[in-house]
């Protein structure tokens, strides 16, 4: 856990240019495949640049796809170009000349978002009445948590805590909407965490678990299939007002409700502790 990947300094950026931002590597490689570059990533940088570059104004939505895989060995550039005379922002993340993602941002101010949503937190506890992940994979056979649960939830990025661990484990199967709080580990605590843009660890939180059910879904129908899905592209949408607390518990729900023989469609909403939606988004992917 010592040795995971620091978001202070993976989500720190360089002003390079008038509408420029460059991010350090080493970079947030994904759980199972260490060196290639993680989604979220993509996902959480035009967040952070827009911040930087346009610091008086509010990211109130953001749709990306992602275009092509990236290495965490190589900076980053995020180059975002304001469309005249309107709210929105292109944004295109590169590396090497090779263009990994692209957003469409719109902004505007705090009171712009769209916080009066009819999304209700679900009726759970608090994170503490949960058993940390962590600590149930000590106790539990390798082979019945699977390798990419098993390498998220080790990775070191979260401490995760979902609401009915069978679910988790895969043990059971339900396509029921799946749930679990997740806050940043206290080694991420300690690094500074609290310089880092609450949203973007909201946008990180989206792709770590937008998988999960998925998965569950792929394995239900395809009993034996256990090929990890991938991502195409994602909409997010903000419906708090205000800052977010990076170092902050949240309650992720997501559901699998489109599937087909290689591709799915998620939706997700995501909770701080007082039962506030802050986010809600929706992903399609692919299956290899």
């Amino acid at each position: 856990m010592e040795n995971a990947p620091i978001l202070s300094d993976v989500l720190h950026p360089l002003k390079v240019g008038r509408n420029v931002v460059r991010f350090e590597p080493p970079l947030l490689g994904t759980p199972v495949i260490k060196v290639r570059l993680f989604g979220g990533e993509s996902l959480a940088v035009m967040q952070v640049a827009v911040e930087c570059l346009y610091p008086a104004n509010e990211v109130l939505s953001i749709r990306t796809c992602f275009v092509s895989p990236g290495t965490i060995k190589d900076p980053l550039f995020c180059t975002v170009d304001r469309v005249p005379g309107t709210p929105f922002i292109n944004a295109t993340v590169e590396q090497n000349n090779k263009t990994i993602a692209t957003g469409r941002i719109k902004i505007g101010f705090s009171e712009d978002s769209l916080t009066h949503t009819s999304f209700k937190k679900p009726d759970v506890e608090e994170p503490s009445s949960y058993i940390s992940m962590l600590e149930a994979l000590r106790t539990t056979a390798d082979n019945t948590a699977g390798q990419y649960l098993s390498e998220l939830v080790k990775w070191g990025l979260f401490d995760v805590r979902p609401v009915d661990l069978d679910q988790a484990l895969m043990v059971k199967k339900e396509g029921k909407p799946f749930r679990v709080w997740s806050s940043a580990t206290e080694v991420q605590k300690r690094r500074g965490l609290e310089r880092v843009s609450g949203k973007a660890v909201l946008l990180l939180l989206t792709d770590f678990w937008a998988m999960q059910s998925s998965k569950e879904n792929f394995e239900k129908y395809e009993e034996g299939n256990v090929v990890i899905p991938a991502s195409m592209n994602q909409t997010v949408t903000y419906h708090n007002e205000g800052k977010i607390d990076p170092c902050g518990w949240f309650l992720t729900e997501t559901e699998c409700r489109v599937h087909s023989c290689n591709r799915f469609f998620t939706e997700g909403k995501i909770f701080d502790e007082t039962g506030n939606c802050v986010l809600s988004f929706q992903q399609e992917g692919w299956r290899p």
